[in-house]
């Protein structure tokens, strides 16, 4: 099973936002547009000025924006999503850590920044 196929058996392909921000909270539609772009787009490295073309508007706009509808800067709520899809694909596949981390081939990528971050979200939300 892909990682892809685990991602969607594991979450439904439900919005992830949901789990991170209130759905339905977001009313400024570049927001949406930002948040729409990010989700689709978790496999890639996105930057500030792409999801500012993303969503139509100037990356310092959209970063107000964004921290004014959500309550997290940009980054902060794309490290969330990927932190939520992790969780859900550990708690429902039989993928393993590499896998999910994206490392099946080979090229091992940090894995303290990750383990860190995955702690911190999580465990903090959990609290």
């Amino acid at each position: 099973m892909s990682i892809e196929e685990a991602g969607k058996r594991a979450s439904g392909e439900e919005n992830i936002c949901s789990n991170v921000i209130r759905a339905g909270a977001i009313r400024n539609a570049r927001v949406r547009m930002a948040i729409a772009f990010l989700e689709s787009n978790l496999h890639r490295k996105i930057t500030s000025s792409q999801l500012a073309e993303a969503a139509s508007t100037s990356s310092s706009h959209l970063s107000r924006l964004f921290k004014s509808e959500t309550g997290l800067s940009p980054g902060e709520y794309l490290r969330r999503v990927r932190m939520e899809k992790a969780r859900q694909l550990l708690a429902t596949s039989r993928l393993s850590v590499k896998e999910i981390m994206g490392t099946g081939n080979g090229r091992l990528r940090q894995q303290e920044p990750l383990r860190a971050a995955f702690q911190e979200i999580l465990l903090r939300d959990a609290i």
